[in-house]
């Protein structure tokens, strides 16, 4: 239960159905005082997924991202991309990955409403797995606009609300952060998942510093509603935290990795798992001019080094900066998917970000 902008309580339900057999389910939502219309979905066994893939039937699914906006018809293009798309039987997906941004300003819930409300097709039809965008994070104080600007997107509460959590005990253990309060925070999308021959792999980009010494550490109540100037020593312990928080995720996405690694090492090349990396800002982004890596370097305190592309890439895991990017690179992850920039394109692997010549290039 959350409260909106305005101060008007907000409920979301959630329902977690596990352990299902293969076939069609119908189902409704509501009450006793209403209920919805009958949707249906389907549930596939492993042994099914796999006999049609073998068959050389396509693993169709569909990427989507940066629906973000203010009110309903700035939501009619989404809605019309899902009623195109669930009318075309040879593209009709059997799942869906959003890469962020659903909302323009994460804390007003008529976006998230808008959002739901436009894929409604999709949605009742399939699973779609959900990612965290710099523009669906609140500020600290999650009944507060944020001012349009980074420094007020911090805190994924209502992606938390809107969204379930569903990881291994390992994952949990790995990506929880346990406050001396006795309360605990899962630091969200980060999980993956195998379909047919894939395994896929969410990670969280918008980690930003101040987000982290506020939230995902230890003591981070005790820093929440200070400003950075009344935190004594806040650089020192931002770069501390954040360290620690990247470490964990580092563990746990190398971790993932090297499992489907040595699976691999075991099979046939046609046997093998394809990894499929995505995530809100890609690890190295399209920028449109030396300002703006300047700016984005100022902003995420990474000193003496260009900076272009997530907040993650920039946190410092294990002594080194863009450990994300590297960590792609060392298990040769061929297909990395995103959001952010508004744009469409695509790009070899970038192993480093290093200036090589005096002009900046």
């Amino acid at each position: 239960r959350t409260f909106t902008t305005c101060g008007i309580p907000f409920t979301v339900h959630k329902l977690i159905i596990d352990n299902l057999t293969e076939g069609k389910y119908k189902y409704k939502v509501g009450k006793m005082e209403g209920w919805s219309e009958e949707y249906t979905f389907e549930v596939l066994s492993d042994n099914t997924i796999n006999e049609k893939f073998n068959n050389g039937e396509y693993v169709t699914f569909m990427h989507h991202s940066d629906q973000q906006g203010f009110n309903k018809d700035e939501y009619k293009a989404w809605e019309y991309v899902v009623d195109y798309v669930m009318t075309q039987n040879d593209i009709k997906p059997i799942f869906s990955i959003n890469t962020g941004d659903m909302t323009q300003n994460g804390n007003r819930i008529n976006e998230w409403l808008d959002y739901y409300s436009g894929g409604k097709k999709l949605f009742s039809y399939s699973e779609c797995m959900h990612t965290v965008g710099n523009n669906d994070l609140s500020p600290i104080d999650n009944t507060k606009l944020g001012d349009g600007g980074d420094d007020s997107k911090l805190n994924p509460k209502n992606f938390d609300i809107f969204f379930c959590h569903d990881l291994s005990i390992e994952e949990q253990n790995l990506l929880t952060i346990h406050l001396k309060n006795g309360n605990y925070r899962l630091v969200p999308s980060n999980y993956s998942f195998d379909f047919a021959n894939c395994h896929f792999i969410c990670i969280n980009s918008e980690l930003p510093k101040d987000s982290i010494i506020r939230l995902f550490n230890e003591n981070a109540d005790e820093y929440a509603n200070k400003s950075k100037n009344d935190i004594p020593n806040y650089d020192d312990l931002a770069e501390e935290y954040s360290s620690i928080l990247a470490n964990k995720i580092e563990t746990w996405l190398d971790s993932d990795c090297k499992n489907i690694a040595n699976y691999n090492n075991t099979k046939n090349k046609e046997d093998q798992k394809w990894i499929i990396a995505y995530c809100h800002e890609m690890p190295f982004t399209i920028l449109t001019c030396a300002v703006t890596v300047k700016q984005q370097a100022d902003r995420l305190n990474v000193k003496g080094s260009k900076v272009a592309g997530c907040r993650t890439n920039a946190l410092k895991s294990n002594g080194k900066y863009y450990w994300l990017s590297r960590l792609f690179d060392r298990y040769h992850i061929p297909l990395i998917l995103g959001g952010h920039k508004h744009t469409y394109c695509m790009s070899n692997r970038i192993k480093e970000n290093i200036i090589i010549n005096d002009d900046g290039t």
